[in-house]
C-alpha cells in the first residue's frame, strides 16, 4: 500500500499523516468499515485542538459516529460550548493548548456536577506522558476504538 500524500520529514504533520489505499480490496479499510458499523452512534462530540488541521483530521474520522460534531480551539472555549451543549456526549482534547489545557479542562468538566458524566479522550504528541493519553499519531480505527471502550455496550 502505497500513501497518497507523504509530508516532509522535519513536519508537524508528519503525526497525523493519514494514508489512503490504492485500488482494491484492503483487509485494514474493511476492518475499519466494519467496526464503524458496529461503533457506538453519539448525540454530539465536542473536538478541542488548537491546531485547526487537528481538528479537520479528527471531524473526519468522526463522522461514522456522530452527525453532530461542535470545534473549540482552547479550553476555555471548550468549557464554554459544553455548558451549552445538553447533548454533549464526548470531549476530545489535545493536552497541550494555551489558556487552558486539556488536563485543565477535564478536570474543569468533571468539577461540574452537571458535567461530571462527559467522558474526556485526552490526545497528545508528547510522548513523555503517560496515562490513558491517546497518543499521535493515530490512525481513524485507533480513535474510533478507544471510543468504543469509554461506551461498552
Amino acid at each position: 500500500m502505497q500513501p497518497s500524500w507523504v509530508p516532509p520529514i522535519d513536519s508537524p504533520r508528519l503525526m497525523l499523516a493519514a494514508f489512503s489505499p490504492s485500488q482494491g480490496d484492503d483487509p485494514h479499510l474493511r476492518d475499519a468499515k466494519a467496526t464503524a458499523r458496529k461503533a457506538v452512534t453519539l448525540p454530539c462530540v465536542l473536538v478541542v485542538d488548537d491546531d485547526a488541521e487537528v481538528r479537520g483530521y479528527l471531524r473526519t474520522c468522526l463522522k461514522p459516529l456522530t452527525q453532530h460534531i461542535l470545534e473549540a480551539s482552547d479550553g476555555e472555549e471548550a468549557l464554554r460550548l459544553a455548558r451549552t451543549t445538553p447533548d454533549l456526549a464526548l470531549v476530545i482534547a489535545d493536552v497541550i493548548m494555551p489558556r487552558m489545557d486539556g488536563l485543565a479542562l477535564r478536570n474543569a468538566l468533571h468539577a461540574d456536577p452537571a458535567l461530571t458524566h462527559i467522558p474526556v479522550l485526552l490526545i497528545t504528541g508528547d510522548a513523555t506522558l503517560g496515562g490513558e493519553v491517546l497518543k499521535k499519531p493515530f490512525n481513524a480505527r485507533t480513535l474510533r476504538a478507544r471510543i468504543q471502550t469509554l461506551f461498552p455496550s
